[in-house]
């Protein structure tokens, strides 16, 4: 699924529960086609995984953000499991000491997945996600906002035989070619230096004011309709070292070009002046990151 407007209260929260996370991914660029659409960068968040045995409940109770996450079997037999997630503040003014704008903040976050196991040989997963924020505004001459995220899902796959199987999901797209490259080398058993280049498409643009400090939230449009997709052309370097089954680490280097980028024309002043503006722009940096996975027992990643 894809989500927009990733925090609330401008940013104080955000959108990604950790009680739910079970693997956070993020990706500078060179990420692979099934992240079609995407421009720059990737953020892949795995939620946890369902008991199918037994139900559990778990939850946090404070003046800013409280939770509760149910899981479980959904039908007997062990062959179908559910999560249920559910996030609110409790007492919404509490919010308001943290910015001194006169603003009252609200919001709300649910997700739910079921997943039903065909003896082994297959499964299918539904999930849906919803989100919701409020802005009030202490004066009756401002303006209010509310804005919210919904989304749905479904996937599985059927195992036929050792050699074959299947896995489908439900989307929609255009399609357009984006040649993409991955070559690695193993130069011991403890370092892998990669490299990775593409040409990746992106529909979407941000319209929020670059130069204003705080939003409310992020405004997202598809591009206009006579535009071409914006491009970036990416370049990936980078070196991935896992001394032992616990513990991995890698080091990465990225260069961008991007080309057709679209933004509204926000010093358009007449009528017959253009509504969006078009350019192009570079990117480049380093992106580090550490895991320590031991289970469920420990789980640590850094990034930088």
């Amino acid at each position: 699924m894809q989500i927009y407007n990733l925090s609330h209260a401008f940013g104080l929260f955000s959108f990604v529960d950790p009680l739910i996370v079970r693997i956070a991914n993020f990706s500078a660029g060179g990420f692979q086609a099934e992240y079609g659409g995407r421009l720059s960068s990737v953020f892949d968040i795995q939620t946890i995984d369902e008991d199918k045995n037994r139900f559990r409940a778990r939850g946090t109770l404070d003046l800013l953000s409280s939770d509760v996450l149910l899981t479980g079997p959904l039908f007997p037999g062990g062959n179908s499991s559910f999560i249920a997630f559910y996030r609110r503040p409790l007492f919404q003014n509490a919010l308001q000491k943290f910015y001194s704008l006169g603003l009252l903040f609200d919001y709300y976050d649910g997700f739910a997945k079921a997943t039903l196991d065909f003896s082994g040989t297959g499964h299918i997963s539904a999930e849906f996600l919803t989100s919701s924020d409020q802005v009030l505004q202490s004066s009756p001459l401002q303006p209010d906002f509310r804005w919210s995220n919904n989304s749905g899902a479904v996937s599985g796959g059927y195992i036929f035989a050792d050699q074959f199987d299947m896995k489908f999901s439900v989307s929609s797209s255009t399609y357009r070619a984006e040649p993409r490259l991955t070559l690695s080398y193993r130069l011991s058993d403890l370092v892998t230096l990669y490299t990775n280049c593409g040409i990746y498409h992106q529909r979407l643009m941000d319209m929020n004011d670059e130069n204003l400090v705080f939003t409310p939230f992020d405004v997202i449009a598809p591009v206009p309709e006579n535009s071409t997709d914006e491009e970036a052309s990416q370049y990936i370097l980078g070196c991935q070292l896992e001394p032992n089954n616990l513990v991995s680490a890698k080091i990465e280097v990225y260069y961008k070009d991007l080309n057709h980028l679209v933004a509204v024309n926000l010093e358009k002043v007449f009528e017959w002046e253009n509504d969006y503006v078009f350019g192009a722009g570079k990117a480049y940096g380093l992106d580090a990151s550490f895991r320590y996975d031991a289970g469920e027992s420990l789980y640590l990643q850094a990034g930088f």
